[in-house]
């Protein structure tokens, strides 16, 4: 959909991922800038149990700082600038940054829009933007062969059976997980029928 999106003449795509977990770690490989959106107050959860989450991010920032909940917003906004100052950069020309946004009274987009083109621009003199792309490319033809394999796996009978009972043995204990997969590997090897794959 981002490629679709490129070659259509867009030049700003935003990509929203709801929930947090593995999915947002591999958002990483899709995107320029990564920006986690939180709310006051709930920071304490996410800090304990999404490390990672938090690792993944160039841009944290605290929204609804506005109202009764601005003060709570700006102690989050404290809280997270801690926890993160605490983090290995994923480059060492951007140092991530936690900013407070309200949609209601506007105040931070302006901030928020003037960060995310200094890290652009950033990224882009040095070379860096270029070289994620291509870290991102390679992440995702192997993306895409496992899935292929996974599902050369799922619909060849033979293949499906047999991974079923690899399985069975390793959750037994009979067979190692490594020793299952060069099995499997073994039996794919000689089920090819000179089909090319699409």
């Amino acid at each position: 959909v981002i490629s679709l999106c490129e070659h259509a003449g867009y030049d700003l795509i935003i990509v929203e991922s709801v929930g947090l977990g593995q999915s947002e770690v591999e958002l990483d490989q899709a995107v320029d800038m990564f920006v986690l959106l939180v709310s006051p107050g709930g920071g304490d959860d996410l800090q304990a149990s999404k490390k990672g989450v938090m690792e993944a991010a160039d841009l944290l920032v605290v929204s609804k700082a506005d109202g009764e909940l601005l003060n709570v917003a700006k102690h989050t906004k404290a809280d997270y600038a801690g926890t993160m100052s605490m983090l290995r950069p994923k480059d060492h020309l951007w140092a991530p940054r936690v900013q407070l946004v309200s949609v209601k009274t506007r105040q931070g987009l302006e901030d928020f829009m003037n960060t995310a083109s200094e890290f652009h621009d950033t990224m882009t003199r040095s070379g860096h933007l270029d070289a994620k792309r291509g870290r991102q490319a390679m992440h995702w033809v192997g993306a895409h062969f496992r899935r292929l394999v996974e599902n050369e796996v799922q619909s060849n009978p033979r293949l499906s059976t047999e991974a079923e009972e690899a399985k069975v043995n390793v959750q037994r204990g009979a067979l190692s997980p490594r020793m299952a997969a060069r099995s499997l590997l073994n039996t794919l090897r000689h089920s090819g029928d000179g089909e090319e794959v699409h």
